[in-house]
This record gives structure tokens, C-alpha cells and sequence, in this order.
């Protein structure tokens, strides 16, 4: 499928990657934490450097997922059905004007 013919970008990567780091004792998180982020960072050259949008609440996140010309039509979609954001305790695109709410 065309990488425009949907919202979701980044269709062509062949592989998904959400580390998720989980301990018990909490004398552990520095040393945890800077685990995780190590991986993480190991893996950044394979990656698309793009966010699936389930994993991210990040506003700049979302606009980067899906790209200036997605985000775009994602936002004129949003007008015409959401123009309040009623809709905006989830990864949101708020709409393009500013009667918007949140």
C-alpha cells in the first residue's frame, strides 16, 4: 500500500521496536533506567526515528510520525469531525483553528 493511502507511516519497516524496561527494587532505577536508555540508543541507527502512535503522547512525537503532509490532512479531517477536541486525551492532532479546546 502507497505510504499515503493511510495515516500510519513507516508501513515499510520491517520491524517494531518499544523497549519497555521493568524492575522490582527500586534501588535499581539509575541503574535501570540507564539501561534502557543505552539499548535504546544502540538501536537508533537501525531505526526509522519516527514513533508508532500508540507509544507516544508527545505532540511533536505525533506530527513526526506521521509526516508534515499527513499531519496535514490528519488536521483537516479533525476540522470537519472534532473541531471542538472533544477527542484529545489520546494521541491527538488538534484541529486547525483557534476555537479549539485543549
Amino acid at each position: 500500500m502507497p505510504d499515503g493511502a493511510t495515516a500510519f507511516s513507516h508501513g515499510g519497516a520491517r520491524y517494531l521496536f518499544h523497549p519497555i524496561c521493568v524492575w522490582a527494587d527500586r534501588s535499581d532505577d539509575a541503574r535501570m533506567t540507564a539501561a534502557g536508555r543505552a539499548f535504546a540508543a544502540a538501536m537508533r541507527p537501525f531505526g526509522t526515528g519516527a514513533s508508532y502512535l500508540s507509544f507516544t503522547l508527545e505532540p511533536d512525537r505525533v506530527r513526526g510520525a506521521c509526516g508534515d503532509e499527513k499531519y496535514a490532512r490528519l488536521v483537516a479531517l479533525k476540522n470537519v469531525y472534532d473541531p471542538a477536541n472533544l477527542f484529545r486525551l489520546n494521541q491527538n492532532i488538534r484541529p486547525g483553528h483557534p476555537a479549539a479546546v485543549g
